[in-house]
């Protein structure tokens, strides 16, 4: 249990840190990126925004890498606009993701391209493929959870 309780307590403060850092008042949305939905219309209403070019897009905002008891590494994203704020979490240290680090949707025909300078891709998880994260895409990625083959094919094209 006590475990749990300091875990808990380094997410809350990293959490608060990242607030203190973006300035942004308004109200957050919590995205739980272990969890594949069932369907993926909520990301195609997010991402069909990218073709108006009168809607503010959504990008990366921060990112904060910490380690919860010595051994865990976990990066902390907020992305959004000037009107809303998302958090993510993601095991393992993505900091070399920071123009791109937000989900994605790897079925949407333009995931990722207006991220990074156009260096940034999709890349799905192996065990839903329907969900997916921006990444750069020549730099490792920071765990095993997403499918690594699907990237280098992206590249070379």
């Amino acid at each position: 249990m006590g475990f749990s309780r300091v875990m808990l307590f380094t997410l809350l403060m990293a959490f608060l840190f990242s607030l203190i850092v973006t300035e942004e008042q308004c109200s957050f949305k919590i995205e739980d990126t272990n969890n594949c939905p069932d369907n993926s219309s909520e990301y195609e209403d997010e991402y069909s925004e990218e073709d108006d070019c009168n809607v503010t897009s959504i990008k990366p905002l921060n990112l904060t890498v910490i380690n919860i008891c010595g051994n865990i590494t976990v990066t902390n994203a907020s992305y959004g606009n000037h009107e809303n704020v998302y958090h993510s979490q993601y095991l393992g240290n993505w900091s070399g993701h920071f123009k791109c680090l937000m989900p994605c949707n790897p079925l949407h025909p333009t995931p990722c391209t207006s991220l990074g300078d156009g260096a940034c891709v999709c890349i799905p998880r192996m065990d839903c493929p329907e969900v997916g994260v921006c990444a750069m895409a020549n730099v490792p990625l920071g765990n095993c959870d997403y499918n690594i083959s699907s990237m280098q094919s992206k590249v070379l094209n």
